[in-house]
């Protein structure tokens, strides 16, 4: 079994030699135009760095200190918090129809299904291919009505305001 001390030794004393045999050629290649151009380079290049080992803290490169994947952030059970301290702004869906469906909004409902499938059709038989244009326009009509008639449930409060908070958001 070698010891690590000895195997660095004989490398040190293996790099030496090859140094000294070697004295002529390595002056030559140090003295020569690409050598002097590549230190040239090298030089500005190390003047041109923005971060160096010594901006560094030894932090960067023992335990303790947070890598790029060390979370530091917030839990997603953590919403609560998030939400008061980015603003609350959340209203809950209101997929109920216990408001009363009122007559504008069926005929809205109806010209966008309509709509809908005479482009469907329109699509597949060549006779209603001129309509398509109309059956595009009632499409667009329907689906926009929808949308500007579209109300608020008056079942639900509004949380504008934090006084409304009851702490049962999640």
């Amino acid at each position: 079994m070698t010891d690590h001390n000895t195997s660095s030794h004989d490398g040190d004393d293996a790099w030496e030699a090859f140094m000294s045999e070697h004295a002529d050629d390595l002056q030559d290649v140090s003295r020569s135009h690409a050598a002097r151009k590549f230190e040239k380079h090298a030089q500005k290049e190390e003047k041109r760095a923005i971060l160096s080992v010594d901006d560094l803290d030894s932090g960067s490169f023992v335990q303790g200190g947070h890598g790029p994947r060390d979370f530091t952030g917030s839990s997603w059970l953590d919403t609560d918090d998030v939400m008061d301290r980015h603003g609350g702004g959340f209203r809950p869906p209101r997929p109920g129809l216990r408001q009363g469906t009122s007559t504008t909004r069926i005929v809205f409902g109806v010209l966008a299904i309509v709509g809908v499938a005479g482009i469907i059709l329109a699509a597949f038989l060549p006779r209603l291919l001129a309509f398509g244009a109309l059956f595009a326009l009632v499409a667009l009509v329907g689906a926009g009505g929808l949308l500007v008639t579209r109300s608020p449930n008056p079942h639900l409060p509004d949380h504008e305001d934090d006084s409304a908070d009851n702490g049962a958001r999640v």
